[in-house]
């Protein structure tokens, strides 16, 4: 089965940028899914304190680096 991804993030009311990240990852041959499988995941930006955008695309990122 190949899966669409689609993402939507918000800075909601009190922020003036977005700290979420997303990542996902799917391989292109069916056989290499089936083996591997496919990664999605969300990172929360800490919103208010320092590089949150920074430390939630490191995270997101990261999740989805390592599970390959």
């Amino acid at each position: 089965m190949k899966l669409t991804f689609a993402e939507l993030s918000s800075t909601g009311p009190v922020r003036h940028h977005n700290e979420d990240c997303t990542g996902f990852w799917e391989p292109e041959q069916e056989e290499e899914r089936l083996i591997h499988g496919t990664i999605a995941a969300v990172a929360d930006g800490v919103g208010g304190l320092s590089c949150g955008e920074i430390a939630s695309e490191a995270n997101g990122n990261n999740v989805v680096g390592l599970y390959f």
